[in-house]
């Protein structure tokens, strides 16, 4: 294989440790310090940057001022910047963004966009909650206030041998500055299901507007309105003693050529969140 070794010092700049870049093919390494890029094929390794790396795979940096972006994993202990990549961000504390499907952070004075984000000091809720058409929902807010992933799981109690339920997943930010009162905005989307009976095009999709009351430091209620689209198959075996019935009432209410009928309608939510 292969590989190009470039070592450049600098003594001005860094003194008698002076400026240390190591570029190959496949790694690159910066055993003192980098100041602009480094790019490699596998993997990017330096104490202290100040630019940008590009890896095929992982870029780790002790410190690093500008930009990460990786095939897979970005790795620092302390990021002012931002960090892409299509797996997993994890940074000590970072004063920027984290754009992956997974993002992680002890602290941070930024926002995590992805799928899942866990600052480990940041936004965390437990909510359960209940509404005209589930009464029994347990979520999971995590990330910041401005941004964060919302995983949630809901349950008709009436028949638990066979019960309708509904798994989804949403985003939400939380807005204001108050000590007892902010403002959330939800969307959310979410599969209904007969059991383990699974339909595709049985979904609900929420837009929520609510208000969240402090009553503890960690305990808060909710309450608040919903805007509901309700996509069903009315060919499914449990179209009208089941799916159909979740709906209370409809401003629209619609079938399509292919069977797939729409329904929306305005609801409430109640709930309780911990943390």
């Amino acid at each position: 294989m292969r590989i190009m070794f470039k070592l450049l010092r600098n003594r001005k700049l860094c003194g008698r440790k002076s400026l240390q870049v190591c570029k190959l093919r496949v790694f690159s390494i910066s055993v003192a310090k980098m100041s602009g890029v480094q790019v490699a094929g596998v993997t990017n390794l330096t104490g202290e940057a100040e630019g940008v790396q590009i890896a095929g795979v992982l870029n780790h940096a002790k410190k690093i001022v500008g930009t990460q972006v990786a095939g897979v994993i970005n790795n620092t202990d302390s990021l002012d910047g931002v960090q892409v990549t299509s797996i997993f961000n994890r940074a000590a504390y970072f004063n920027g963004y984290q754009i992956a499907v997974i993002n992680y952070a002890d602290s941070c004075d930024g926002i995590p966009f992805g799928l899942f984000n866990f600052v480990r000091k940041g936004y965390h809720k437990i909510e359960l909650s209940a509404d005209e058409g589930f009464y029994s929902n347990l979520a999971f807010r995590s990330g910041v206030k401005k941004f964060h992933s919302i995983v949630s799981v809901g349950i008709r109690p009436e028949n638990l041998d066979n019960p309708v339920w509904m798994f989804g997943y949403g985003l939400g930010t939380t807005l204001g500055k108050s000590d007892k009162y902010l403002f959330d905005i939800d969307l959310t989307a979410h599969q209904v299901m007969k059991g383990s009976y699974f339909a595709s095009r049985n979904s609900l999709y929420k837009l929520t507007l609510g208000l969240d009351r402090k009553i503890s430091p960690k305990t808060s209620i909710t309450f608040g309105l919903t805007y509901n689209i309700y996509v069903t198959d009315t060919n499914s075996k449990y179209y009208s003693d089941a799916f159909s019935s979740l709906v209370p009432y409809s401003f629209t209410n619609s079938t399509s050529g292919n069977g797939n009928n729409l329904k929306t309608w305005v609801g409430g939510k109640v709930g309780i969140r911990f943390l």
